[in-house]
């Protein structure tokens, strides 16, 4: 499984992991760290990157069982990237024990986008006048 992991990792297409029926603009991710290992009991698929297609992780972690359980070599992962077709991907883990442990931004992930002018709003009428007998202030 390690050694599949090793294909996958990098800036590629990823359409064969995507979710199937769904369609995407763009399919291109940058995968930075597929990394497995062997816990009591189970594993541990630690993935990483810039960006994911929807069910694209538990596709690549179906993709990595399959290799894992010998009914297909190592290389197979990347037979399946490059088909970029989601039939021929393993099948969609179940979603069990999938978590999201962080998201990670640029120090000021709004840099890059216009600034917003502050427009002055001009003060309103209250909705329902004061009730003069409680003291409250004004409804809106």
């Amino acid at each position: 499984m390690r050694a599949a992991a090793r294909h996958l990792v990098g800036r590629h297409d990823f359409a064969s992991f995507a979710a199937a029926g769904r369609p995407v603009r763009d399919s291109v991710r940058t995968l930075t760290a597929l990394r497995v290992r062997a816990v009591r009991g189970g594993l541990v698929i630690h993935a990483a990157g810039s960006g994911f297609l929807y069910k694209m992780v538990r596709n690549l972690v179906g993709t990595l069982l399959e290799i894992g359980r010998g009914r297909r070599a190592p290389e197979w992962a990347a037979a399946v990237l490059a088909a970029r077709d989601r039939q021929r991907a393993g099948a969609t883990a179940p979603p069990h024990g999938l978590i999201l442990w962080r998201v990670r931004y640029a120090a000021d992930p709004f840099a890059a986008l216009p600034r917003i002018r502050a427009r002055a709003y001009p003060e309103r009428e209250p909705l329902l006048p004061a009730d003069e007998d409680s003291g409250h202030e004004p409804t809106r």
